[in-house]
Formats: C-alpha cells, structure tokens, sequence
C-alpha cells in the first residue's frame, strides 16, 4: 500500500499544472451549455417533403460549426430521381460536402 500512495504523489506532483488566479469563480448554468436554436432556416434548394421548418433549424444546430448556416442542396429524393440505389450513390458520389441522410418510413 504505502508503494502505491508513493507512486501516485509522485505522479500527481510531477503533472500539476496551474495557471491564473483561481479568486473568482463564475458559476456556469447548464442551460448555458445547450446549443442554443438558430432563428432562421438555412437556405434550401428545395422545399423539404419530410421535415418540418423546426426539424431543419434543429438538425442545423447540431451539425459541425462550420456547416451550421450553409446552404442545403437537395442531392436525391425519391420522389424526384425514383427509388434506386445506383442513381442516389451516382447523385452524392462527386460530392465535396458532408452529405446527410433522411429517411421517412411510412
């Protein structure tokens, strides 16, 4: 026991690291720490035939700062390109942008 206790000070003093001065402490609400709901949809190629304008403004949020607020291409719909794999793989292949997916089950 006492070469544990030994062998873990020693690693807890070889590592600290402090900085600034600790005399003020602000006290950080977890609602602050929710990504807070964009106001205005993103602009659209098309209309949505599966999400609701609050859908797309929260799945805005949650994709990755720099593609928060870009624009959404349509890329494949069924009821525009049909309902085959091959042509939705053909339609995102040569695609520079992350591509996200929405499916509807009926």
């Amino acid at each position: 026991m006492d070469r544990n206790e030994e062998f873990f000070s020693s690693v807890e003093t070889e590592w600290q690291i402090e900085s600034g001065s600790f005399e003020q402490w602000t006290k950080v609400d977890a609602s602050d720490m929710e990504p807070k709901p964009l106001s205005d949809l993103p602009e659209l190629s098309h209309e949505s035939a599966i999400l609701i304008d609050g859908q797309i403004i929260c799945l805005n949020t949650l994709l990755p700062p720099r593609f928060i607020g870009a624009r959404w291409t349509l890329k494949y719909s069924t009821r525009r390109h049909g309902t085959s794999l091959k042509t939705l793989y053909r339609q995102v292949h040569d695609s520079d942008s992350p591509n996200l997916c929405i499916v509807k089950v009926c």
